[in-house]
């Protein structure tokens, strides 16, 4: 192939024919970069589309993410109402003051016995938070982005709030039920929490002590429901970024 242009080359020159052979160099040099453009160019649309799989991979593993938070927030809160409905119970039976029969009994003991009870949400590390890190995210929806940060942001503030209040609450239970409740075992299996009725009903420190677990964990299922909220907005965002692909 070389020596064959190489031939053509030597007939234009020696036919003095300049101008025609310079146009055929052009012609050559002008389908080289073509190629070459065109060779880049589906390249590109190859990185492309290796890149938004990726992103999609990503997107998808993201909404799993927020899917769970989603299960996890609305156990604890569910949790949290089972929990204030006990002690609300067992309140209303010690401001009554009449001695609890049959099931108020174990009501009471129940009460007593998981009223500190206020454990945060706390987000599993994902394998997301490197890409995040990253600027992947960013990179993808900028907006998306920012409310993300934004959620993260809240559950850690969330985390540290209800961290100190459950703290509060332990420390209310040492220091003022203990001298009135007595759990006989650490399992806390209800046959083994020994009290005086009387004298647990008329301790102010216990009454406000389980008055302030109520309102408590009510602050705490509101703060769920925010966060519930909040990751329902993100897989929106994320479902509409997904359908766009």
């Amino acid at each position: 192939m070389t020596r064959f242009f190489h031939k053509i080359r030597l007939k234009l020159a020696s036919e003095n024919q300049f101008f025609k052979y310079t146009r055929y160099a052009i012609g050559e040099i002008i389908l080289v970069v073509i190629g070459i453009l065109f060779a880049l160019q589906i390249n590109n649309w190859n990185e492309g589309r290796k890149q938004n799989r990726a992103d999609q991979e990503f997107l998808r593993n993201l909404r799993m993410e927020l899917s769970l938070d989603i299960s996890r927030l609305e156990r604890k809160a569910l949790e949290f109402h089972e929990f204030n409905a006990i002690v609300n119970t067992a309140w209303e039976l010690l401001l009554a003051g009449t001695p609890p029969v049959d099931g108020q009994r174990d009501t009471l003991n129940w009460a007593l016995s998981i009223f500190p009870r206020l454990t945060p949400f706390m987000k599993n590390i994902s394998r997301n938070d490197e890409f995040i890190g990253q600027g992947r995210l960013e990179k993808i929806d900028r907006e998306l982005n920012q409310e993300y940060l934004n959620y993260l942001d809240a559950i850690n503030a969330s985390a540290t709030l209800y961290t100190k209040l459950g703290d509060a609450l332990k420390e209310i239970e040492i220091t003022q039920f203990h001298a009135r409740v007595e759990f006989r075992h650490r399992n806390r299996e209800l046959e083994d929490v020994h009290y005086d009725f009387d004298e647990v009903r008329s301790d102010l420190f216990i009454l406000n002590g389980l008055a302030k677990s109520v309102l408590w964990r009510g602050y705490y299922i509101n703060t769920a429901t925010d966060l519930t909220e909040g990751a329902n907005g993100l897989i929106a965002r994320i479902d509409t970024l997904l359908e766009a692909d």
